[in-house]
């Protein structure tokens, strides 16, 4: 699977349910961060991007399937405000 990311807005972290969520659930998931030891049910893979360098993203879940971020230039990490 690929994201493709066109523009220069950031990518906070990546989340792949193998399940639909209902609209509360999208809403909760959106505005706090998943608790990793705790995953909720469906979560097949999480992404939080917070290793802040390298092009390795680290899936979180208990089967990970670790990621390379790769972007035509530079490759920058910032902070995240996720659930702060």
């Amino acid at each position: 699977m690929a994201i493709a990311n066109q523009q220069t807005r950031p990518i906070d972290e990546v989340r792949i349910w193998n399940r639909k969520l209902t609209g509360d659930e999208i809403k909760n998931y959106n505005t706090y961060p998943i608790d990793q030891g705790n995953l909720p049910a469906g979560l097949v893979a999480y992404f939080p991007m917070d290793e802040g360098s390298g092009s390795t993203v680290v899936d979180k879940t208990a089967n990970p399937s670790n990621a390379s971020y790769y972007r035509h230039g530079k490759l920058g990490w910032t902070g995240s405000s996720l659930g702060k």
